[in-house]
Order: structure tokens, then C-alpha cells, then sequence
């Protein structure tokens, strides 16, 4: 839960961020695919720089000037060692995804 929660308040701290006209979406979606359950955290900012999602889950990787860096490595750490991947799904002009991979039952 804490590693969702993560996921959502960047993508929260991003939106806050737009234009005060643009339209903010935020969307946690989760859908069995395969033999695994997958939740997405996925919002319509701006998307995140080529240089940054080399070393995303790295602590001190900001991706916006009035962040720590912490959130998305505090997220994987969590997520991992729930046994729960955590990987970049897209990122762009029009948002960026994470992914969280869960067993299925």
C-alpha cells in the first residue's frame, strides 16, 4: 500500500504543477493479464525527461524542482520487498504509467 501510495502522491505532486487551464487526470486501473494481476498508477503530466528514467528508481532522482527524490526509489524499494515488480510502463508527452506486477492467484 505504501509503494502505491508513492506512485500516486508524484503523480499528484506532478499534476500540481500544469497550467491552472489543464485538464489533470490521474488513474489507478487493474486488470489481469497472463497469470498476473497488474495495477497501474498512471497520470497526464508532462512525461519524464529520456536523461531521467535511466536511473528512476535511484534515490535523489527528481523529476520536478520542489521534490526530494525519493518517492518513486522509496516505492520500488517497498514494492520489491513485497515481491511486487515495479517497472516504468510509459512515459511521454501525453503521462507516464507505472506498473505493478502482482502474482495471481
Amino acid at each position: 500500500m505504501q509503494a502505491i501510495d508513492h506512485l500516486i502522491l508524484n503523480s499528484l505532486q506532478i499534476l500540481s504543477q500544469q497550467l491552472p487551464s489543464a485538464v489533470r487526470s490521474l488513474r489507478v486501473q487493474i486488470q489481469e493479464v497472463s497469470d498476473e494481476i497488474e495495477m497501474w498508477v498512471e497520470d497526464n503530466g508532462p512525461g519524464l525527461p529520456a536523461e531521467v528514467c535511466e536511473r528512476l528508481f535511484e534515490p535523489m532522482t527528481m523529476t520536478c524542482p520542489s521534490g526530494m527524490g525519493l518517492g518513486l526509489a522509496i516505492a520500488h524499494a517497498l514494492a520489491s520487498a513485497a515481491g511486487v515488480p515495479l517497472s516504468l510502463g510509459y512515459t511521454g508527452a501525453t503521462g507516464t504509467r507505472f506498473v505493478l506486477h502482482f502474482r495471481s492467484l
